[in-house]
């Protein structure tokens, strides 16, 4: 292989023809006792690569980084900005514009240009404790640790970077993280709740009382059509469903893709059933329901605002009486009242309300401690036993209660108590400050009488 030292070997850099006889230069930079090649410097001519060689030596010289001239080491502000690009493609329009504002307002504002090789572990931890400092929730930094680690994972797969430095920085968190908390309701609240949206505000109980009883999210309702709804031939007619096909996102941008990117089948019950057909009815009156008009609207056909709902809920729930709760709130109650009240099988559950994996149910939308009832453990025993006659009452003795009536002879004392000096010893009495081995007997009585009230 032929090598070429182009002058002398000042500040290590040289220049190689590699593959021997190949007509490719390459330059290489002597660092730390091995030479490595400077990454995405090819030339045609010896003549090239010496010029661009003599340049590299002014920049050493001057104390400047070579990244200038490395075409797969770019600044993190360009390539974090074509990351943006390319994930247009891949995300919907909301995360996109997460994305954006994670990328803009603080990976680029704090790292700016530097080259993108040149971040270091050391580095992501000082910008994530830049983030805590400035009073962001962690929840965010999170997100923005998540944002800046997909970037560098990109940036490994296309071989510019040869680690992910964000993946050897944890979290440090200032306390103990919690696990988010949702009110749900119970199904006579839910009723409630529905009955006072029907008298204070009619023309959104259609709304509530679909997305109450089938779960949907507000994405998912403000996306569904009525060329999507199955009303079946009668109330009782079992082909009752809608088929969630597209979503309407904050920004009003019609999504042919649910969350999870399949579609599926959700069923309607007979309350949700008479709602969207009462609706049908007032939507053909004001000659808007036209099968490819959208179900939920406003009067002029466009979708309805993304915090609407949530404002008519937060009024419903003050004149109900109940606990301040979200849309995404009822779907969470959905979901506690079909395990947990109803008993309905978890495939079943998670068919309905679109979820990928039992998982998510378990983790985050089971609420079992409102639903704590000893009689289910009843099931468990024999008949024999929940039908056993109770135990005969055995009248209190009045010296248990009056420590001022002595006992009667041959009976213990009150259990707790000691012999005082000089008192005959009792079989059964208590010894070693009120433990005895006739203590069973005494928790016995107890049962007993407690079995007879």
């Amino acid at each position: 292989m032929a090598q070429h030292t182009i002058g002398k070997s000042n500040m290590g850099i040289t220049a190689r023809e590699k593959p021997a006889n190949s007509g490719r230069w390459r330059l290489f930079y002597n660092r730390g006792g091995k030479s490595r090649e400077i990454p995405g410097l090819t030339f045609k001519t010896k003549q090239a690569a010496e010029e661009v060689a003599e340049k590299l030596r002014s920049r050493l010289a001057l104390g400047l980084p070579l990244h200038e001239y490395s075409q797969d080491h770019p600044p993190i502000d360009q390539y974090a900005l074509g990351w943006l690009e390319r994930m247009k493609r891949q995300v919907k329009a909301n995360s996109l514009k997460a994305y954006g504002i994670e990328v803009r307002r603080h990976i680029l504002s704090y790292f700016g240009s530097k080259p993108i090789n040149e971040i270091r572990p050391a580095d992501v931890r000082a910008f994530l404790d830049h983030l805590a400092e400035g009073g962001l929730a962690e929840k965010t930094i999170q997100n923005i640790r998540t944002t800046l680690s997909s970037i560098f994972r990109s940036a490994v797969e296309e071989e510019r970077v040869e680690r992910n430095p964000v993946s050897l920085v944890r979290l440090r968190y200032s306390r103990r993280r919690r696990k988010k908390q949702y009110n749900t309701l119970t199904l006579e609240e839910l009723h409630r709740l529905l009955d006072t949206i029907q008298s204070h505000y009619l023309e959104w109980h259609p709304f509530f009382t679909v997305l109450a009883y089938t779960g949907l999210r507000v994405s998912e309702i403000r996306g569904l059509r009525w060329a999507s709804v199955n009303l079946g031939d009668s109330a009782k007619d079992p082909r009752r469903f809608l088929l969630i096909r597209e979503t309407v996102t904050g920004t009003n941008l019609v999504d042919d893709v649910t969350k999870t990117g399949a579609e599926r089948r959700t069923d309607l019950n007979m309350e949700a059933r008479q709602a969207l057909l009462d609706h049908h009815i007032s939507e053909l009156s004001a000659g808007r329901g036209r099968p490819t008009d959208f179900v939920f609207c406003r009067p002029g056909g466009s979708h309805i605002a993304m915090d609407r709902p949530s404002e008519i809920l937060t009024k419903a729930c003050a004149l109900a009486g109940l606990n301040r709760i979200t849309p995404v709130d009822l779907r969470h109650t959905l979901i506690t009242i079909m395990l947990y009240e109803l008993e309905e099988d978890l495939l079943y559950v998670i068919e309905q309300v679109g979820h990928s994996s039992v998982q998510m149910i378990l983790d985050h939308y089971g609420h079992p401690e409102r639903y704590h009832r000893p009689e289910k453990m009843d099931r468990m025993a024999p008949k024999s036993a929940i039908h056993r006659p109770s135990l005969p009452t055995v009248p209190v003795s009045p010296w248990k209660t009056d420590t001022s009536i002595p006992p009667p002879t041959g009976v213990p004392p009150p259990r707790g108590s000691v012999l005082q000096a000089g008192e005959p010893h009792q079989p059964g009495a208590l010894r070693n400050g009120g433990r005895s081995s006739g203590g069973g007997l005494q928790a016995l009585d107890t049962l007993r009488n407690r079995e007879g009230r």
